[in-house]
């Protein structure tokens, strides 16, 4: 097993230059944990917005109750005096939003002419400003609904005060929400999303590996040790196989090993042993995939190169960093192309599965073959271009 035992050496001496791509992979589930478990408060929770409120009907029920209602849901700024200073309180960001209420405001609003309407100023663009319209509007169309109906004197301040405290409370009234009994909020797992990125990383390192690999044994010097070495040439190719195949397994089963890891917090989901399979599955291809660049590429340099290029470009186009549902229908198209495109379709498949029948794990099955159909045309083309080089050698 000379041929195995040199395979281990050169995987050692370039494990500096693989482990980078494991250490990105690591960081990037580390990262994605963090993002999962930083969650913020999923219930509803007012913001109050700072408002400036220049009563200028004071004195008058209608205009204090209203001012002194604002007041409570706001967080109230000092008034001014001139249009300048408000403007300029609105550009500082001292003051979110300017109401004015005009006078003469609470004696129009009880006539039903509601011809004296309301000065209000706000930032442009501001949510805050968005809440507090709808605050006024609801406080004056209920007002409005409630003097109506009692037909209260515009004279009768007592009265006056009573709708505009009926309002108040109506407008401060909560909702509460009951969930069921044992009810938990689902969480969806980060498991798919481990599984997807570890295609990147998947790529990367096995290019470079069965490119190190390959350019050492299909070097003119090494051949010629080989046959003047007793081993046969049948052997030498059975353990340089069997050594690429348990290279490219060692990283599948490392990565697929941290991927569970991670993932043991959401629970082992029956799912995800079909994204195990699906990884396999693909970890074959791209090892056919390796096997043909390592062929045609020699240069160590060249061969890094085009490492990153195969996994950014694979990982753009075919889902893992951009969604597939953001990407226009051409690049679709072109991504049909590329084994991990099916990779990523199988994964998103599996994470939805609710049973197990046949007809749910077909489209996952068929995906599968499809990057099993790659991998064979991938050994198709490393074979032609290794029986080319060797008439050439010969």
């Amino acid at each position: 097993m000379q041929v195995f035992k040199v395979i281990i050496k050169t995987i050692r001496k370039n494990l500096h230059v693989l482990s980078i791509y494991l250490i990105v992979f690591v960081f990037f589930l580390v990262l994605m944990s963090s993002l999962q478990s930083s969650e913020g408060s999923s219930e509803f929770s007012e913001v109050k917005s700072e408002v400036m409120i220049i009563n200028k009907d004071s004195g008058n029920v209608i205009a204090d109750s209203f001012a002194d209602f604002m007041t409570k849901a706001s967080i109230p700024i000092a008034p001014v005096e001139t249009e300048e200073e408000m403007l300029d309180a609105l550009f500082s960001e001292q003051a979110d939003y300017i109401l004015v209420i005009p006078e003469g405001f609470s004696k129009n609003f009880l006539s039903g002419s509601h011809t004296v309407q309301l000065e209000q100023q706000s930032v442009a663009g501001s949510r805050g400003a968005v809440w507090t319209d709808m605050k006024i509007r609801k406080y004056l169309d209920l007002l409005r609904l409630y003097t109506e109906l009692s037909d209260v004197d515009a004279d009768d301040t007592e009265g006056i005060a009573k709708i505009s405290a009926q309002v108040e409370t109506q407008m401060n009234k909560e909702t509460q929400v009951v969930y069921p009994t044992g009810a938990q909020k689902v969480r969806e797992s980060s498991v798919p999303y481990f599984f997807k990125f570890m295609a990147y990383s998947l790529m990367a390192i096995t290019i470079l590996g069965v490119g190190t690999i390959l350019k050492l044994f299909t070097g003119r010097d090494f051949k010629n040790r080989l046959r003047c070495s007793p081993e046969k040439t049948s052997s030498v190719n059975l353990q340089l196989v069997l050594g690429n195949l348990c290279f490219a397994f060692t990283a599948w089963a490392v990565m697929t090993l941290v991927c569970l890891s991670f993932g043991m917090k959401d629970g082992l989901k029956s799912w995800i042993w079909i994204l195990v399979l699906n990884s396999l599955v693909f970890m074959i291809t791209t090892l056919c995939m390796s096997v043909v660049i390592g062929l045609v590429v020699k240069n160590e340099n060249v061969r890094t190169f085009v490492a990153n290029v195969v996994a950014l470009g694979s990982s753009f186009l075919s889902g893992i960093f951009v969604p597939i549902e953001f990407q226009s229908e051409t690049v679709r198209k072109i991504a049909g192309f590329i084994p991990a495109f099916w990779y990523v379709k199988a994964v998103e498949e599996s994470k939805n599965l609710t049973s197990y029948a046949w007809s749910d794990i077909q489209p996952i099955a068929v995906y599968m073959v499809i990057q099993l159909g790659f991998g064979v045309a991938f050994i198709c083309v490393a074979m032609a271009v290794s029986r080319e080089r060797s008439r050439r050698t010969v």
